[in-house]
């Protein structure tokens, strides 16, 4: 699972699901979904961080709560949902201020709602977090030198890992066109002095356009260091996990531990 406070955890298709006409109504109101989506996600993190410190000693992290913030807090389906329901309310308030229309009108209070419905229903399941977050990474940098790969349309993505084997969500796909009897070397864009303090290092998974991703390295990456294709060529590795499971959930003034 990602991050609460990682970078494009709603998009235009999440929310599609729960309205299918959204896309036409932002575009005929001029309204833009990357502001609705960021003011959903500022209110609905201020409503954690409080329900958070709220929770005293049930949670683990309450002493560091304030400095730490959501960052530790993980987006599960849950808490997605709560999002989505959100930035859709907000996109239907706009588009009601400008229409005056009763039909944006009731979809309006219908999401305000069912998003009130959704926060109980979070404060109930649970707020997951994690001990040690790591941050999704951006996309990572790619470079083409002499080597054996054929001719291919490749996408990478990258993701930080730590010492007990988590993983990040992963990065934004960069892609790049291979020519015949080239190699590709891919280092993630933060390099060793920005990386999360709870990552030791990075995986990197590469898939042809249309393939599902797969794992090329064995063992992580040490941060820092740039990852080379072999002569060999690319392997079938292990599929991306989903992100960080959270470590224990915060609810009804209780911690119920992972498993």
């Amino acid at each position: 699972m990602a991050l609460l406070t990682d970078a494009e955890i709603v998009t235009l298709e999440d929310l599609q699901p729960y309205e299918t006409n959204v896309v036409g109504v932002l575009t005929t109101y001029e309204i833009d979904a990357a502001n609705k989506i960021s003011l959903a996600t500022e209110v609905i993190s201020e409503e954690l961080l409080l329900h958070l410190l709220k929770s005293g000693l049930s949670d683990p992290q309450h002493a560091t709560r304030r400095l730490l913030g959501v960052s530790s807090v993980v987006l599960t389906g849950t808490v997605q949902r709560w999002l989505c329901l959100e930035t859709l309310a907000q996109i239907y308030n706009e588009a009601y201020n400008v229409q005056l229309n009763d039909r944006f009108k009731g979809k309006w209070l219908q999401y305000i709602q069912q998003t009130s419905a959704t926060r109980q229903f979070v404060w109930q399941y649970g707020v997951g977090v994690v001990f040690k977050p790591l941050p999704k990474p951006q996309a990572p940098l790619i470079g083409l030198q002499i080597g054996l790969l054929p001719n291919s349309e490749l996408l990478i993505q990258v993701g930080w890992t730590d010492v007990d084997g988590n993983e990040s969500a992963l990065s934004p796909a960069a892609a790049i066109l291979v020519p015949d009897q080239s190699s590709i070397a891919v280092s993630t864009a933060e390099g060793a002095s920005s990386a999360p303090s709870s990552a030791v290092g990075w995986n990197v998974y590469i898939a042809q356009v249309g393939a599902d991703l797969t794992r090329q390295n064995n063992a992580p990456i040490p941060i820092g260091s740039v990852w080379v294709a072999p002569d060999a060529g690319l392997i079938q590795g292990p599929a991306p996990r989903d992100g960080q499971e959270p470590d224990y959930y915060v609810f009804d003034q209780r911690r119920l531990p992972r498993g």
